[in-house]
């Protein structure tokens, strides 16, 4: 059984941050900061035998804070991290990591606050061996 890219990226974006790293949705109860990823999509080359078995997993993660400039700071600790990987980790292959973008996201309103949480985007595309 092959590993998957996403225990990479959860255990690389842990390191980075420190921050809780919830797949696909934060639970309610989340505390900032906290970071999501999910899988968005996943490219493969079928006219190409051996590119076929490597294919390229594009991957968005929102990363979740009370301070503008903290999302920053940790978008920037997960890019450090991330982008340019290269290596075996869990068992997956990895042969390419790239950030696609990196923006700013829509603010999350609070209940009863008035200031939200503000929220930075990342994508990357993994390139990895099945």
């Amino acid at each position: 059984m092959s590993s998957y890219p996403e225990i990479w990226l959860r255990d690389s974006i842990t390191e980075a941050t420190s921050a809780q790293v919830y797949p696909v949705q934060a639970p309610e109860s989340a505390v900032t900061p906290y970071i999501v990823y999910s899988r968005s999509g996943t490219e493969r080359d079928l006219a190409m035998p051996t590119i076929s078995r490597a294919p390229v997993a594009a991957f968005n993660l929102i990363v979740v804070t009370d301070s503008y400039m903290g999302g920053k700071e940790l978008a920037e600790q997960i890019r450090l991290k991330c982008n340019n990987f290269r290596g075996e980790y869990a068992g997956c292959s990895i042969t390419s990591c790239a950030i696609l973008s990196q923006q700013d996201g829509p603010p999350e309103e609070k209940d009863g606050e008035t200031t939200p949480n503000y929220v930075q985007e990342i994508s990357f595309a993994v390139r990895y061996e099945e």
